[in-house]
């Protein structure tokens, strides 16, 4: 059995609107993370030791702080940032 994580696309430039998509994105990681159920996603990244500080974190609203645990090699591994078209090719390269 694999696992899954729901797929979020931002279509952005590398500007204000980029920027924002992918603090978005972050946050969404950060939710999903803070959740037990999350915990293998982020044990199969080797990453399960965070998903108690998620959870603690967002126990007490600090939603600024979750995003901030989401660092690029957490992004990189669960999310897919460029272009539509790169984006489309990295997501069938993972599922393949």
């Amino acid at each position: 059995m694999g696992v899954v994580w729901t797929v979020t696309l931002a279509d952005g430039v590398a500007d204000e609107a980029g920027t924002a998509a992918e603090y978005a994105t972050r946050g969404q990681i950060a939710v999903y993370a803070s959740t037990p159920a999350s915990r293998p996603v982020l044990e199969y990244h080797d990453r399960g030791d965070l998903q108690p500080e998620f959870n603690r974190l967002s126990k007490l609203g600090d939603w600024d702080a979750m995003v901030g645990l989401v660092d690029d090699e957490l992004f990189d591994l669960i999310a897919i940032r460029g272009t539509p078209s790169e984006c489309g090719t990295e997501l069938a390269h993972r599922t393949s």
